[in-house]
């Protein structure tokens, strides 16, 4: 697959993972020029059009999903036949991988993360999605060490397809809920034992179960309660150990009835360490159920009674009960006119005046609860109990719940604070991180809040979302070494990084070859800004010699020689020229025959120009290359 690009839009770069569904791969969105995660199902998924149709349904649906610690989804396809999904890429590892790594997670850490996780399923739970398959594996932890949840629809459209598990059902079965593993009614309880398991296995770095089989494992979870995390980790304090159970009952009305409240529990130990964590169920082992005894209880002891009796006194007996079956059936008869039961309108999304107004009508009390709503009206009945349609006796009491209007609260101020801290702040005051944005900044480090929107210490209605702007530091860039690179190279990696060339000169070394760059005025890797003017120093090479012969007698013959024999000498001069240059150094000067072939030393680098010159007239000019 490496090299291939889908939907003529995402080039795959590398393989990233590997699991019993898919391969994952790293690409290129080469439209919007970021990088993406693209998940390809496996050949034995793509066989099956069931689960194919519930899979894409499904992903398409959870692309609506947007929150910090849910994994974007921004695309669903086919190509030739092979389906994917394409992913917010996450630079990090699965939270699997982080537990393997660490042993075990620390308290502290611990609920931080639960925080994070329990916000994302409870963000899912709001929008009518369970996810049906939370376990480590499918929970991606970011360079931040934040976690994001992954998987929904698959995990949604795996669960309710035909699909033989195989293999690759181990890895879930460990966290499975009994509901699940009994093929029961599944809702948003059975993501939350999911999550108990999970949170057992950070605490104590070992799941609760183990067996050979996947088989093994499930009946585990129908027939066995979950321990407490403390049996396996002593230090582990007791309130938290009891959020673990709280979430791990068998019975789901035993549990938290919804992440919200799983969030409250959390919040309150990362507030206090010591606060008292309130379990959801009734201990049986310290508060025997009292048995009441029933009308079948009665029925079956009286026998005992009755052989001890007398036939006059059945008789009597038997008066007695016909007298009081017919006062029975009389009262009831008389007490059923009299308290005729009235049918209950349906009051919601009407003023709580008109609705006072409307039980009044039917001889109904009205019992006002009032609660914050950031989206049904102020004094509008939000629900009601009993509902519209069911049976009352006049005079009895309906509960409104009514709309207090929205419930506006101070925005944090949480510039200066570092990414997870202010997730963490935002969140505790009811407010949702909705983006978070990394910007260069001249005055926040690296890595803290620089900006907010909306500003901090203003009001807002609880659940706005707010966008995080992260500094990235000064508008600066690494300066590269250019050591060693062709001009050309050096001249493409300076416009790749916003700087600017500046002056090329040339110099002769040894160390580097002719062409390659041998010096830069910008020192590598010190942080500068853009634009920054860079100038070059370019290698002509090493010097080297060559040894050119002169022949004098081609320059002197029209230099007499002498009546008595006597040598003629003449003035030898030998300069050496750059190229393109006026100036030039003497190599050679002295008095030499006329005749005489004398034998030159040049020492350079490339061409250069020689001229030689006889009694200071010039004779000849060459090049001599090195």
């Amino acid at each position: 697959m490496i090299g291939v690009t889908l939907d003529d839009k995402y080039q795959i770069k590398e393989l990233i993972g590997q699991g019993g569904m898919a391969n994952v791969y790293k690409a290129r969105d080469t439209r919007l020029g970021r990088d993406v995660a693209v998940k390809i199902l496996k050949q034995e998924y793509m066989d099956n059009e069931q689960f194919l149709k519930k899979f894409l349904r499904e992903a398409q649906a959870d692309a609506r999903l947007a929150h910090a610690n849910i994994v974007s989804v921004y695309d669903v396809g086919n190509e030739d036949g092979m389906y994917y999904i394409v992913m917010e890429y996450i630079d990090g590892k699965t939270l699997h991988e982080y537990i393997k790594s660490n042993k075990r997670i620390p308290q502290d850490e611990c609920l931080e993360l639960m925080v994070y996780i329990a916000s994302a399923i409870d963000h899912a739970h709001s929008k009518g999605i369970i996810h049906r398959d939370i376990k480590p594996q499918n929970i991606l932890m970011t360079s931040r060490r934040i976690p994001k949840v992954a998987d929904f629809g698959i995990a949604r459209a795996i669960t309710s397809s035909t699909i033989t598990a195989t293999q690759e059902a181990l890895g879930s079965v460990h966290y499975i809920s009994p509901e699940q593993a009994r093929g029961g009614f599944l809702d948003e309880r059975s993501d939350l034992y999911s999550l108990g398991i999970l949170m057992y296995e950070m605490l104590t770095g070992t799941l609760p179960f183990e067996g050979e089989t996947p088989v093994a494992v499930a009946l585990q979870h129908v027939q066995s309660s979950v321990p407490s995390p403390k049996k396996a980790v002593r230090s582990i304090k007791g309130n938290v150990a009891q959020i673990v159970l709280n979430l791990t009952r068998k019975k789901s009305d035993e549990r938290y009835q919804s992440a919200k409240d799983l969030l409250a529990d959390l919040n309150k130990l990362i507030h206090d360490e010591d606060a008292d964590i309130e379990a959801t169920y009734q201990d049986e082992n310290k508060v025997p159920a009292v048995r009441k005894k029933s009308i079948a209880d009665n029925i079956y002891s009286a026998p005992k009674r009755i052989k001890s009796m007398t036939k006059k006194n059945i008789a009597r007996v038997s008066a007695v009960f016909v007298l009081v079956v017919a006062l029975i059936i009389g009262g009831a008869y008389f007490f059923g006119v009299a308290n005729a039961k009235v049918e209950v309108p349906n009051l919601t999304l009407k003023s709580v005046g008109e609705a006072e107004l409307e039980l009044a009508k039917f001889d109904l009390k009205a019992r006002i609860i009032r609660e914050n709503n950031a989206t049904v009206p102020k004094d509008t009945v939000i629900t009601q109990s009993p509902s519209g349609g069911s049976q009352l006796k006049k005079g009895e009491e309906v509960t409104l719940v009514v709309s207090d209007g929205p419930n506006v609260r101070v925005v944090p101020d949480v510039t200066n604070y570092s990414e997870i801290v202010a997730t963490k702040t935002l969140t505790d005051a009811g407010f949702v991180v909705k983006e978070v944005i990394k910007i260069n900044n001249d005055e926040y480090r690296f890595g803290t809040v620089c900006d907010q929107n909306p500003k901090g210490n203003i009001t807002a209605i609880e659940g706005t979302e707010v966008t995080l702007y992260i500094s990235l530091g000064k508008d600066t860039i690494i300066m590269p070494s250019l050591m060693g690179m062709t001009l050309a190279e050096a001249e493409e990696e300076i416009s790749k990084n916003q700087l600017s060339r500046g002056s090329v000169t040339y110099e002769v070394s040894s160390q580097y070859p002719k062409g390659q760059v041998i010096d830069q005025s910008v020192k590598a890797y010190s942080d500068v800004s853009k634009n920054t003017v860079v100038n070059l120093v370019v290698s002509r090479g090493a010097i080297k010699s060559k040894t050119v012969a002169i022949d004098l007698s081609q320059y002197t013959a029209d230099i007499p020689d002498t009546n008595d024999g006597t040598i003629v000498e003449v003035r030898l001069k030998v300069m050496l020229y750059e190229i393109d240059s006026d100036s030039g150094e003497t190599v050679l000067s002295g008095r030499y025959g006329k005749n005489e072939i004398v034998n030159v030393e040049f020492s350079g680098v490339g061409s250069m120009i020689y001229k030689v010159f006889v009694n200071d007239s010039e004779k000849y000019n060459g090049v001599v290359t090195f």
